[in-house]
Formats: C-alpha cells, sequence, structure tokens
C-alpha cells in the first residue's frame, strides 16, 4: 500500500478578460475572483477555502484526501494512521511488521519473554491475538508445558489460540505429508459464498516434522494463506495443485483456534481435498520450519512531511 502527500498548485490569472469563465471553488461553490487560486482534486479552490477538515488549518501547499476531504497531516493519520501494538505510536512511514490483525514498528516486534528482536526469517507466533513470541520462546513457555502436564499425545485441543506462517520445504519423495478439506460455503448460492470457502487441516505425519513444527500443526487448523496469497483468492481447482507441488516450498498462514477446531472433526459436512500423503518417518527434524508472518507496507512522503 502507498499512501502520497499530494501538493496542490498554484494558479495566477488575471480575472474576468474577456471571454475568460470565472472558475468556481469546490468548497464554497462561489466564483473565484482572486487573482491567484489553488488547483487540487481536479478542481479549484480559493485559498483561503482549502483547509483540513478536521481543525481548520489552511492547507497552502500540502494536504491529504480521504474520500473527497482534506487532512493535515497530523488529523490525518489521528484518523486514519495504524497504531504500534507495541508501543501504541501512530505507523505513518517505512517497514511495518504484520502478524494476524496486529501491526507493528519493525523495532517493536521483540519477543515478549526473552526481549529478542524478530526479525525477517525468525519464528514466531502469535498468541491469543496479542502475545508475541519468538519461536524458541513460544514452544518453550507455552507448547512444552501443555505437552509434558496435560495431554503429550495431542496438546491442540489444549493449546490457546495461534497465528503462524508455516514454511515445508521442497520433497524428493513426491509426498508432502499433509492433506487438507474443504468447508461448503455458508448462505444461499448467488450471495458471494462462492468465495467464503474455509480450507482446513485434514491430516498431518508428525512423524517427518521437527518437534517444534509438529506441534504448531494440528488437524482443523485453518489455511489463512497459500505461498502469502489470502485464501479467499485462490480459485478452487488450484488448492490443491498448489498443497501437493512438492518441487517447491510450501508457505502456509495457518490459524489455530482451540474453540473452533473442536467441531471440525471432517466429518460429512467437509469435503477432503486429497488423502493423506505422508512422508517416511525417518526424516524426522527435516521437513519444516517456521518462519514470520510479516509484510512490508511503505508509505511515500515528500521531505517535507
Amino acid at each position: 500500500m502507498r499512501l502520497t502527500l499530494l501538493c496542490c498548485t498554484w494558479r495566477e490569472e488575471r480575472m474576468g478578460e474577456e471571454g475568460s469563465e470565472l472558475p468556481v471553488c469546490a468548497s464554497c461553490g462561489q466564483r473565484i475572483y482572486d487573482g491567484q487560486y489553488l488547483q487540487a482534486l481536479n478542481a479549484d479552490w480559493h485559498a483561503d477555502c482549502f483547509r483540513c477538515c478536521d481543525c481548520s488549518a489552511s492547507l497552502s501547499h500540502q494536504y491529504y484526501e480521504k474520500d473527497g476531504q482534506l487532512f493535515c497531516k497530523k488529523d490525518y493519520w489521528a484518523r486514519y494512521g495504524e497504531s504500534c501494538h507495541g508501543c501504541s505510536e501512530q505507523i505513518t512511514k517505512g517497514l511495518v511488521m504484520v502478524a494476524g490483525e496486529l501491526k507493528y514498528h519493525p523495532e517493536c516486534f521483540i519477543c515478549l519473554t526473552c526481549g529478542t528482536f524478530i526479525g525477517d526469517g525468525d519464528t514466531y507466533t502469535l498468541v491469543e491475538h496479542s502475545k508475541l513470541y519468538c519461536g524458541h520462546c513460544y514452544y518453550q513457555t507455552v507448547v512444552t508445558p501443555v505437552i509434558e502436564q496435560i495431554l503429550p499425545d495431542s496438546p491442540g485441543s489444549h493449546l490457546p489460540h495461534t497465528v503462524t506462517l508455516v514454511s515445508i520445504p521442497a520433497s524428493s519423495h513426491g509426498k508432502r505429508g499433509l492433506s487438507v478439506s474443504i468447508d461448503p460455503p455458508h448462505g444461499p448460492p448467488g450471495c458471494g459464498t462462492e468465495h467464503s470457502h474455509t480450507v482446513r487441516v485434514q491430516g498431518v505425519d508428525p512423524g517427518c516434522m521437527s518437534p517444534d513444527v509438529k506441534n504448531s500443526i494440528h488437524v482443523g487448523d485453518r489455511i489463512l494463506e497459500i505461498n502469502g496469497t489470502p485464501i479467499r483468492n485462490v480459485p478452487l481447482d488450484e488448492i490443491d495443485l498448489l498443497i501437493q507441488e512438492t518441487s517447491r516450498l510450501l508457505q502456509l498462514t495457518l490459524e489455530h483456534d482451540p474453540h473452533d477446531t473442536l467441531g471440525h472433526g471432517l466429518g460429512p459436512e467437509t469435503s477432503p481435498l486429497s488423502s493423506p500423503a505422508y512422508t517416511p518417518s525417518g526424516e524426522a527434524g527435516s521437513s519444516a520450519r517456521q518462519k514470520p508472518v510479516f509484510a512490508r507496507t511503505w508509505v511515500a512522503l515528500s521531505p517535507s512531511a
């Protein structure tokens, strides 16, 4: 996403000359008799009418626009800007780290437990929509106690809500060790439901995954993105092809919701897209690793902004 700080243009004309038509101000609707006036947003403006719609500050040179309304920099970001979940300050430009629905300054994207900066390529998990952990601290702080104390063989239903990006490398065996299913859209046909399908993990082989990764992928987990593309934008007939294309790296953004997955045991309501395809268990620890969910959002501002 690029947001550009717009600049207005000053015009200087002799008004009322024979054959010339006086411009009309886009704000007040009156004709402009002044020798100087502003042109912006394909319209003409009295200099005194070209103001921020919130604070009424004069916008003589630069402005922000949203839905036809004019703003100064301060009021635009106060109304439409994103807040960093780490420091609560506005994010106005530069790189933005995105985890689930939360956004962070890069310098605020740090582990809650150890304080380590989580950079590009580092493992992480967002827990309960709010708590950010590096991969090591998540496994030690959240996963390990569940495995040791609650249900060692199947900890998934006892883990909290998480959003994780899992990267599964290409396989020389021609098998992913992963299968998915699709939930039918809800609502009557013709109401946009053709793009509201829900794709879930149907089966995994924990024997071919490292301990931290096998506890990050659970049957019933919802797939939010495939290779960075939101699942709603992936045609249904291509989902299985992407999942089972073993010659390339596969990245899945997964949402684990223990309250939601309990009701998705892959019964008759779900349609499997593929049969489970498991890799040999002797390759444990070499199949997959986690990477961070991140996005770069650049905001282009002029040097004087």
